[in-house]
C-alpha cells in the first residue's frame, strides 16, 4: 500500500482493491516511517532449517502408509509414530536404535497429527475385511451363537475365537 500511495495512487483506489476502509489506508500511510522501519528492522531472509532426515521420513511414511492401505492391513497412530522414530535412527546412524532418546526427533502426538493434517488422512471406519461384511449377519451372530451354544450343551468356558489366529 505504502509503495502504491508513492507512486500517486488515489487512497480510495487503493482502499477499494484492498478491501479495507480508506481510513485504514489513511492510517497506515500516517504511520509509514514506523511500518517502513520495523520492515528494514526484520530479515526477511531468516528460513527454516529443517531437519532433510526429518523430511525423508515423512516421505517414508505417506508411503508405509499407502502401501498397508492397498494390501489392507490395518494400520494405528502408535505404529506410524514408532516407524518413524525406526526411520530417524537409521538415518542418522547405519545401525541406530529405534528409541528415539537422542532429543531431536521424538514421532510425537503433535507430530503424527499435523503429518495426518498435512497427508490429509483420516480414519476410515471400515478396514480390510469388514468393507466387504456382512452387517445384517453380524447382528444377527451374537443371539444364534447363544441360542447354538445352550442348544449343544456347550460351556462359555469352551468358547473361544479363531477369527486372528493360525489353527490348521
Amino acid at each position: 500500500m505504502l509503495d502504491r500511495l508513492r507512486l500517486g495512487e488515489l487512497f480510495a483506489s487503493i482502499s477499494c482493491s484492498s478491501n479495507v476502509n480508506e481510513s485504514t489506508v489513511r492510517s497506515i500511510k500516517k504511520s509509514e516511517d514506523k511500518i517502513r522501519s520495523s520492515v528494514a528492522s526484520t530479515s526477511l531472509s531468516a528460513k527454516v532449517v529443517r531437519d532433510p532426515a526429518i523430511e525423508k521420513i515423512k516421505v517414508a511414511s505417506s508411503l508405509l502408509i499407502e502401501d498397508r492401505n492397498q494390501k489392507r492391513v490395518p494400520l494405528s497412530g502408535p505404529m506410524v509414530r514408532e516407524k518413524a522414530k525406526c526411520l530417524y535412527a537409521h538415518s542418522k546412524e547405519p545401525y541406530g536404535s529405534c528409541s528415539g532418546k537422542d532429543g531431536i526427533f521424538q514421532a510425537s502426538g503433535g507430530w503424527f497429527n499435523k503429518f495426518k493434517v498435512k497427508q490429509s488422512l483420516h480414519n476410515i471406519k471400515m478396514v480390510g475385511e469388514a468393507a466387504s461384511a456382512n452387517t445384517a449377519a453380524a447382528e444377527r451372530c451374537p443371539e444364534e451363537f447363544a441360542n447354538l451354544l445352550v442348544e449343544r450343551g456347550y460351556k462359555p468356558e469352551q468358547e473361544f475365537n479363531t477369527d486372528e489366529t493360525a489353527l490348521f
